[in-house]
């Protein structure tokens, strides 16, 4: 029984994912109310856990900031939908530099060197796009977000055909 409801969800997570993947402005949006819901449900069961635990020091301040940033990220969706966006491009801008960095400091050159040498570069570059054209950023990360979901999915079909 588990292996067909590991079939079934995975089938439905890569339906999802690709259905994410062709439709880049719902994905986005929807992620935004994902997160601003989480932030609520979090500080709500933190409150719950800590009364009830009779949790000392009380965590007051997380609990009102986690429900302060997920009413602000569901009453200004497209706000908060910038700040994913910019962190997302920063990020990625950063680590590709990163990557260059190390990659440029490496000692032991493998043939693969210059590969991932012209990768840290492609990533710089494209890092910098996004940057620049905040579109391309837009549909990266909806693009990012479905390909986890997706392989997701993936990762529920796999055990159920063979495990």
């Amino acid at each position: 029984m588990s292996k067909l409801i590991n079939l079934v969800l995975g089938v439905l997570f890569v339906v999802f994912g690709i259905y994410l993947w062709n439709n880049p402005d719902t994905t986005l949006v929807a992620y935004c109310l994902y997160v601003g819901i989480m932030y609520l449900v979090t500080a709500f069961i933190m409150l719950i856990a800590c009364t009830v635990k009779h949790v000392r020091p009380f965590p007051t301040a997380n609990i009102i900031l986690d429900f302060i940033i997920g009413a602000i990220i569901l009453a200004v969706p497209m706000l908060s939908l910038l700040v994913i966006m910019w962190m997302f491009v920063f990020g990625f801008l950063f680590v590709a530099i990163f990557y260059l960095y190390v990659m440029i400091k490496a000692r032991n050159v493998t043939p693969w060197h210059t590969v991932k040498i012209c990768l840290g570069i492609i990533g710089v570059i494209c890092g910098l796009i996004m940057v620049f054209n905040p579109a391309i950023g837009f549909a990266t990360l909806a693009k990012v977000i479905a390909l986890m979901i997706m392989l997701n999915g993936i990762g529920y079909i796999i055990p159920g055909i063979f495990f």
